[in-house]
């Protein structure tokens, strides 16, 4: 028997589609204020002013993660 906030999840936080997005979003976050302080070095990522792709990045991400779930 589940309970009401696992929906069928079996007690596993991770599979929760929601928190997953949160994760996602948190850890470009980081990889933004990052990238401020110290740029990463990636092709496309040399400059501090290149932080804002990260964040077209992040739209992404999360645009595909909705498009995948089905808009549940």
């Amino acid at each position: 028997m589940t309970g009401a906030g696992q929906r069928g999840t079996k007690g596993y936080v991770f599979a929760n589609p929601t928190f997953m997005t949160k994760i996602l979003l948190l850890l470009i976050l980081a990889m933004m204020i990052v990238h401020i302080v110290k740029p990463l070095g990636l092709p496309g990522l040399k400059r501090r002013a290149d932080f804002w792709k990260l964040a077209l990045i992040a739209l992404a991400a999360v645009s595909l993660t909705i498009l995948l779930r089905g808009g549940e």
